[in-house]
């Protein structure tokens, strides 16, 4: 059944959608003209979001959004932003969005070659992150990046791993101690 449509927060485009399923709040990432994060309450009534902050300094392609439950920042909802777009710089941002009328931007971690920000995600003891960079032209082997995120306001590069392939990088989760990652052209990796 169509529960509704959401129509604040500017254009009607959107990349993708995170949801903190512990918080309750529903992240809309990228869509026209450069937006970034458009943050709704889902509330009492999920069927109808209320919009209640907005962050458009970039493009945002994919977040993960979480409430931390141990380390430096435990009580606190995190959102590790996959953020920029080619040809413009790009990154792993880190927010802390707990006030929504205060959104704060923890750090920005980048990586040699940057391309393109693609997807990230936790692990399952949420002291690490993996990201895609989705490196369009074919012509490097997938790469996936290992960010120590202990400490969202210190992250840091802890290094990366390929499957060797020529194929630009997808999405990757995270399940138990496996990581399923896909990649255009070659396939699914474990």
């Amino acid at each position: 059944t169509h529960g509704g449509d959401i129509t604040a927060g500017g254009p009607l485009e959107t990349h993708t959608l995170a949801i903190d399923t512990d918080s309750g709040f529903l992240f809309r990432c990228g869509g026209a003209n450069s937006q970034g994060l458009r943050i709704y309450d889902l509330g009492p009534d999920p069927a109808h979001p209320q919009l209640v902050a907005t962050w458009s300094d970039d493009f945002i392609h994919d977040a993960q959004a979480v409430t931390l439950t141990s380390g430096p920042a435990a009580g606190r909802q995190i959102v590790f932003a996959c953020r920029g777009d080619t040809p413009a710089p790009t990154d792993l941002t880190i927010f802390d969005v707990t006030d929504k009328s205060n959104l704060q931007v923890l750090t920005s971690v980048t990586w040699p070659n940057s391309f393109q920000a693609h997807q990230c995600w936790l692990s399952a003891d949420g002291q690490t992150l993996y990201l895609n960079d989705e490196r369009s032209d074919g012509f490097r082997p997938s790469t996936t990046f290992v960010l120590d995120v202990s400490d969202p306001a210190a992250a840091t590069l802890l290094g990366s791993f390929t499957n060797g392939n020529t194929a630009a990088n997808h999405n990757l989760y995270v399940r138990g101690s496996k990581i399923y990652e896909a990649n255009y052209r070659s396939g699914l990796r474990i």
